[in-house]
């Protein structure tokens, strides 16, 4: 399902924080780790729609001025 980003990010979580005192932190990490990278994701989805907007609206005010 990461496919986009490229790696997983759970694997890249348990190599970096090997060490973690509870499971349920590990876990709440990779959560965590997890929405952030479907967040970013998300965004990256909707840029080129922000950016139509934004070129429609500088056209909209340059030709109502």
């Amino acid at each position: 399902s990461f496919s986009a980003v490229g790696w997983d990010p759970s694997s890249f979580v348990s190599w970096k924080y090997p060490k973690t005192p509870t499971k349920t932190r590990s876990k709440t990490t990779t959560n965590i780790a997890i929405l952030f990278f479907m967040f970013l994701k998300n965004i990256l989805n909707f840029l080129p729609l922000l950016y139509l907007c934004f070129i429609v609206s500088i056209s909209n005010v340059s030709s109502n001025s």
